[in-house]
């Protein structure tokens, strides 16, 4: 009944008589950290750039759904109901996440649910996922996320968004910005509240979940962010921003353990404040100054029961994280003469974790500081040559722990270089070599069960070659080559072992991403990432085989968009992971098979102004799952209504 409901809401809207063009939208980039003049390397490679309207397509509420589609990315979600996003087969805690080019991560596990940031703010988000430049500073291990936030044009923007489903499932949205003389300012706020996820009709019960509603997957999420540019006095570009989040969530258990967790965050709060001046000295010389503090608040609670009410057994237990990172930084850009472009970072960053492990129980207080000073060089060689070096400078301490022992302070020096050829206007060929590293975390240093304040800098050498050809105005094609060889990885045993740097790995494959354009109506965007993942020294973990956990070796993804009419516009998002391997509790090799999941989304304009879509995601109500016992969404439908003015 509902599918037929869904095809007579589509037929009405594929009439064209009741609308007209959508209102150009009317922000600019808030790219901090480096603007479109200025990229981090000259003509740099590996970089998927998801923009505003790449997040509408695919209906994405959070940073983590607007990755998906990507080619190299994978996103996992598991016991925490958190999603964790992978690069090339990189754990999400070796990969540097940047709002506006500041670094966000929680302290004390090094990186941040991207579930809890809302998207109405975002203007694009970069991936980089081979070389990345020394200029980003310590902590890139796995390759760099950059989410950049929306500013106001030249002319007043406003937009209201609401959007529905079942299970009580509802979003409300509210962005404007405007400019004022040299004055800009732009505001948002939302709501998002649902009850829980629908789970595939082929789903079987098991011990802990009985199937339709996805136990203990409700959420209520609420966010405000304020951004304020000034261009005085003369030669300054003055931006602050506020971002507040204040979020409540479930945790689904595991489907049949005889030891399911009954998890919820009760409170999970997240405040940023950002200070950056651009100051131009001359022409083509300018510096771009910036101090930051990004606070967290949250309390996971653990219940008796399903009934998620009462806290008498000795399994049940109130955490308390109070945490937050403080720092600063300084980005020099120098233009010498036609031939060299040269930039240099300085940056500082102190993480403080506070933790009470439940009421009553006494608070213990750890603190690292990351010093990072880099400097790059970008050399036109000639209009088909040019050549990017550069070097970064990291030092690491442990500058307070409750625990009282503390190792020793850490340095480490990472070079790169980058050369690209371009016989053509139309076609490129890269290499890039590059040294990156990541220090431990403060979990990794003073877990109770498992910290270890002696561990050492995880350290990858990544090597990566590829092409780049356009093939017509609008269509291109890439292929790269990848190759990590990573030493000195933090591992434990088992959750009561001590973490060590015992594990080595490789990580390597083909990566390939072809954007076509056929006429002025259908445009598409084919990928598809090939990894060989090794862990070198699997007997360490217990291990009877070199394959690394949620690795798959394929993935592809599709997305093809069809412009019906200037009013009118269908897009189909598609999605494979291929075989995955896990471990059981007896270290024992299992395997998830692979899946295909399709999306789509309709959009029509209406009056001028306003448009109205209907977005349908896991189209054929695939059954399948991301990690072992965490099964995920059936088919879900949303219905929106959105003006722009």
């Amino acid at each position: 009944m509902v599918l037929k409901l869904l095809l007579m809401l589509c037929i009405f809207l594929l009439h064209p008589s009741y609308a007209s063009a959508q209102k150009a939208y009317s922000f600019d980039l808030g790219e901090i950290l480096i603007s479109k003049d200025e990229e981090v390397v000259l003509g740099s490679n590996s970089i998927s750039e998801i923009s505003y309207r790449d997040i509408e397509i695919r209906n994405a509420q959070t940073v983590q759904e607007a990755l998906e589609f990507i080619p190299g990315i994978r996103i996992t979600t598991g016991s925490k109901n958190e999603p964790y996003v992978k690069i090339r087969g990189f754990n999400q805690d070796k990969v540097l996440i940047l709002l506006d080019g500041i670094p966000v991560a929680s302290p004390y596990y090094g990186y941040i649910d991207l579930n809890q940031i809302p998207s109405e703010s975002i203007a694009k988000i970069k991936v980089l996922k081979g070389l990345v430049s020394p200029l980003y500073g310590a902590n890139a291990m796995g390759g760099v996320i950059n989410i950049i936030t929306k500013t106001a044009g030249e002319k007043p923007y406003l937009q209201i968004d609401n959007g529905t489903s079942i299970n009580n499932t509802h979003y409300h949205i509210f962005s404007y910005g405007a400019k004022i003389k040299d004055i800009t300012y732009w505001s948002s706020g939302s709501f998002r509240k649902s009850d829980g996820y629908e789970l595939s009709r082929d789903f079987k019960a098991k011990r802990n979940e009985d199937g339709k509603r996805r136990e203990n997957s409700y959420y209520e999420k609420k966010c405000v962010f304020f951004k304020i540019g000034l261009k005085k006095p003369a030669g300054h570009n003055l931006i602050t921003s506020f971002n507040y989040i204040n979020n409540e969530n479930g945790i689904s258990p595991h489907v049949s353990s005889s030891k399911p967790k009954y998890w919820r965050f009760t409170q999970w709060k997240r405040l940023m404040l950002s200070i950056v001046d651009k100051i131009k000295i001359i022409d083509n010389f300018f510096i771009k100054c910036r101090v930051f503090y990004d606070k967290y608040d949250n309390t996971l609670k653990s219940f008796d029961d399903a009934t998620y009410t009462t806290q008498h057994l000795s399994s049940s237990w109130t955490s308390t994280y109070d945490e937050y990172s403080l720092g600063t930084g300084i980005y020099v850009y120098l233009k010498s003469g036609k031939a060299h472009s040269l930039k240099g970072t300085i940056n500082f960053k102190k993480d403080v974790h506070k933790e009470q492990d439940d009421i009553e129980e006494p608070w213990e207080t750890h603190e690292i500081h990351t010093y990072s000073i880099a400097a790059q060089d970008d050399i036109k060689i000639s209009d088909k040559l040019c050549l990017s070096i550069g070097a970064n400078l990291d030092l690491f301490k442990q500058a307070r722990s409750t625990t009282e022992r503390r190792g020793a302070d850490i340095t480490s020096f990472n070079p790169m270089l980058f050369t690209k050829y371009s016989p053509d206007p139309a076609t490129s060929v890269y290499l890039s070599v590059s040294k990156r590293t990541r220090f431990p975390t403060l979990n990794q240093l003073y877990s109770q069960t498992s910290g270890n304040p002696d561990l050492k800098e995880q350290k990858n050498i990544n090597f990566e070659t590829g092409l780049k050809r356009s093939i017509c105005k609008a269509s291109t094609f890439e292929l790269s080559y990848f190759y990590n060889n990573v030493n000195d990885l933090i591992e434990r045993a088992s959750k009561n072992d001590p973490f060590l740097n015992i594990s080595k790995a490789i990580f390597q494959g083909l990566e390939t991403d072809a954007q076509l354009k056929i006429g002025r109506s259908v445009s598409c965007k084919i990928g598809y990432t090939y990894i060989d993942a090794q862990d070198k020294n699997p007997e360490l973990l217990g291990h009877h085989t070199k394959k690394i956990a949620y690795t798959p070796k394929h993935k592809a993804d599709l997305e093809l968009n069809y412009y019906i009419n200037p009013v009118l516009s269908c897009h189909l998002l598609g999605s494979y992971c291929g075989q995955r391997y896990y471990y059981d509790s007896d270290n024992i090799q299992q395997s998830l098979g692979g899946y295909f999941v399709w999306n789509v989304k309709l959009i029509q304009r209406l009056l001028k102004n306003w448009q109205i879509s209907i977005t349908i995601e896991n189209i054929f109500d695939r059954n399948y799952q991301e990690e072992e016992g965490y099964p995920q969404p059936g088919r879900t439908i949303f219905f929106s209504v959105k003006g722009s003015f």
